[in-house]
Protein backbone atom coordinates (compact mmCIF):
# COMPACT_ATOMS: atom_id res chain seq x y z
CA UNK A 1 0.00 0.00 0.00
CA UNK A 2 1.31 3.56 -0.99
CA UNK A 3 0.83 6.60 0.10
CA UNK A 4 -1.48 7.29 -2.85
CA UNK A 5 -3.49 4.49 -1.82
CA UNK A 6 -3.69 5.24 1.53
CA UNK A 7 -4.60 9.41 0.16
CA UNK A 8 -7.63 7.90 -1.52
CA UNK A 9 -9.21 6.39 1.33
CA UNK A 10 -8.67 9.25 3.60
CA UNK A 11 -10.14 11.32 1.03
CA UNK A 12 -13.06 8.58 0.58
CA UNK A 13 -13.90 8.46 4.30
CA UNK A 14 -14.24 12.15 4.60
CA UNK A 15 -16.05 13.11 1.78
CA UNK A 16 -18.14 10.10 2.65
CA UNK A 17 -18.79 11.86 6.52
CA UNK A 18 -18.92 15.06 4.76
CA UNK A 19 -21.93 13.99 2.59
CA UNK A 20 -23.51 12.06 5.30
CA UNK A 21 -23.56 15.11 7.51
CA UNK A 22 -25.15 17.20 5.46
CA UNK A 23 -27.55 14.94 4.45
CA UNK A 24 -28.34 14.69 8.12
CA UNK A 25 -29.07 18.21 8.50
CA UNK A 26 -31.08 17.90 5.12
CA UNK A 27 -33.26 15.57 6.19
CA UNK A 28 -33.77 17.61 9.91
CA UNK A 29 -34.56 20.65 7.89
CA UNK A 30 -37.38 19.12 5.95
CA UNK A 31 -38.38 17.95 8.71
CA UNK A 32 -38.36 20.82 11.00
CA UNK A 33 -40.53 23.02 7.68
CA UNK A 34 -42.98 20.36 7.60
CA UNK A 35 -43.44 20.33 10.87
CA UNK A 36 -43.82 24.22 10.65
CA UNK A 37 -46.15 23.50 7.38
CA UNK A 38 -48.89 21.43 9.19
CA UNK A 39 -48.99 23.89 12.17
CA UNK A 40 -50.25 26.24 9.98
CA UNK A 41 -52.31 24.61 8.01
CA UNK A 42 -53.70 23.66 11.70
CA UNK A 43 -54.43 27.56 12.54
CA UNK A 44 -55.75 28.22 9.09
CA UNK A 45 -58.35 25.00 9.68
CA UNK A 46 -59.14 25.98 13.50
CA UNK A 47 -59.22 29.58 12.37
CA UNK A 48 -61.69 28.79 9.38
CA UNK A 49 -64.09 26.47 11.60
CA UNK A 50 -63.62 26.75 15.40
CA UNK A 51 -66.51 24.63 16.11
CA UNK A 52 -63.75 21.43 15.09
CA UNK A 53 -62.02 21.97 18.58
CA UNK A 54 -64.87 22.00 20.85
CA UNK A 55 -66.75 18.89 18.66
CA UNK A 56 -63.04 16.72 19.28
CA UNK A 57 -62.94 17.36 23.07
CA UNK A 58 -66.55 16.75 23.36
CA UNK A 59 -66.00 13.17 21.30
CA UNK A 60 -62.65 12.56 23.34
CA UNK A 61 -63.90 12.92 26.58
CA UNK A 62 -67.31 10.80 25.47
CA UNK A 63 -64.84 7.84 24.65
CA UNK A 64 -63.38 8.35 28.00
CA UNK A 65 -66.85 8.30 29.71
CA UNK A 66 -67.97 5.19 27.94
CA UNK A 67 -64.67 3.86 29.24
CA UNK A 68 -65.14 4.70 32.81
CA UNK A 69 -68.50 3.15 32.60
CA UNK A 70 -67.41 -0.48 30.80
CA UNK A 71 -64.68 -0.28 33.99
CA UNK A 72 -67.53 0.48 36.66
CA UNK A 73 -69.80 -2.35 35.14
CA UNK A 74 -67.08 -4.87 34.61
CA UNK A 75 -66.05 -4.03 38.14
CA UNK A 76 -69.11 -4.50 39.38
CA UNK A 77 -69.55 -7.94 38.48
Amino acid sequence: MNMEMVNQVVETIVSGTMTGICLGFIVLGLAAIWKWFFGIVKRVVLYLFPGIATWVQRRREAKYLDEDEEEKQEWMK
